[in-house]
């Protein structure tokens, strides 16, 4: 797990990859089915401790927390049970680095890949995937970039924090599944008072990917399908985010990035989030959903203006779309432009 934190991305061998928080779930059910007969009587407890492979740590007992009734704590680590269908596992960025360094010799893909062949019903609610950059990347640099709208970015919502105390540029809606942050960490460690301030990093600044639900599965894939964590992080940010220095707006292809931030990504290529469509959100759970669960209401809503579109309609146009909902039109819209540039194709033979 610790060769994650060291990786390089691109030609430059300052910044590292890291994972960096780590939520997931499986069901009681499940779970306790996959022991054998002399297991059954054993506490509860210390058989998540050995089936998650966290055996050997010095828990403590805790509140519980989100619903379950028991929980317990060892530096960043949390798990917790009961009064719950599922099995809780919590790990901030404290208690990543204490996995890693408990368990040198497992990758956190080859851990993950075993949790998933193991529980069907394993369901990663977050995963932080920060990549850590060291006198490549100037905060200000971004924040100005950002506030010139001198950018191509698939989110569509930006927050720049400033101050003393933080300095930051956030993408993405605080409900939305997938952000990222741009932060000065050399600032926020020396504003912990951390007791090794003097040996804090100058110049060091993270971008950091926070994924949820379908958003981290989605990474997830797109990392066990190109099997390096750097290639994945960086292909993602070339598709979600450039800064540039020209761009007319309409063609993508043909912007200049800015050298800063290309000399980020590297030779990366760009690999859209891989949402997993035809299971999890297609054109036709959105139908499902628009005439069998919201259905009623727009019925009612129609009757009460006299049939009435208009109105509807200019809502609907108000309305933003979450990240599945962008991805699913921008796939349906490819399709389309493919379908039309066969047609032409066929028209000239």
């Amino acid at each position: 797990m610790s060769k994650q934190r060291t990786q390089k991305s691109g030609p430059h061998d300052a910044t590292r990859i890291l994972v960096d928080y780590f939520c997931f779930t499986v069901s009681v059910s499940e779970f306790f089915d996959h022991d054998i007969t002399d297991e059954k009587a054993v506490y509860t407890a210390d058989r998540i401790e050995r089936k998650f492979m966290l055996r050997g740590l010095e828990f403590q007992e805790r509140k519980g927390m989100y619903g379950y009734a028991y929980a317990r704590w060892y530096d960043g680590i949390v798990y917790a049970w009961g009064g719950n269908n599922t099995i809780y596992i919590q790990m901030s960025g404290t208690g990543c680095r204490t996995w890693e360094t408990t368990h040198p010799g497992l990758a956190w893909e080859r851990w993950i890949m075993q949790l998933q062949s193991t529980y069907a019903t394993l369901h990663i609610s977050r995963i932080d995937i920060a990549c850590d950059t060291f006198g490549m990347l100037k905060l200000r640099t971004v924040q100005a970039f950002t506030r010139k709208r001198n950018y191509i970015s698939r989110w569509k919502t930006y927050l720049i924090q400033e101050g003393s105390s933080e300095m930051a540029v956030i993408w993405g809606s605080s409900k939305s599944d997938f952000r990222l942050r741009i932060y000065d960490k050399t600032l926020e460690r020396e504003v912990k008072g951390s007791v090794d301030a003097d040996k804090v990093p100058k110049n060091w600044v993270r971008c950091e990917f926070q994924l949820r639900n379908d958003a981290a599965a989605s990474f997830v894939r797109s990392w066990q399908a190109s099997r390096s964590i750097g290639d994945t992080f960086m292909g993602i940010m070339r598709n979600q985010l450039l800064y540039v220095t020209q761009y007319d707006g309409i063609h993508r292809d043909r912007a200049t990035t800015a050298p800063w931030w290309e000399r980020l990504l590297g030779d990366a290529g760009q690999i859209h989030m891989a949402y997993d469509a035809g299971k999890d959100y297609n054109f036709d759970s959105l139908s499902r959903y628009i005439f069998h669960q919201a259905g009623s209401s727009i019925k009612a809503y129609l009757t009460i203006m006299d049939g009435d579109l208009e109105p509807l309609l200019q809502g609907v146009r108000m309305s933003s779309l979450n990240d599945r909902q962008t991805e699913l039109v921008r796939s349906a819209q490819e399709k389309r432009r493919e379908r039309q540039e066969r047609q032409i194709e066929y028209a000239q033979m």
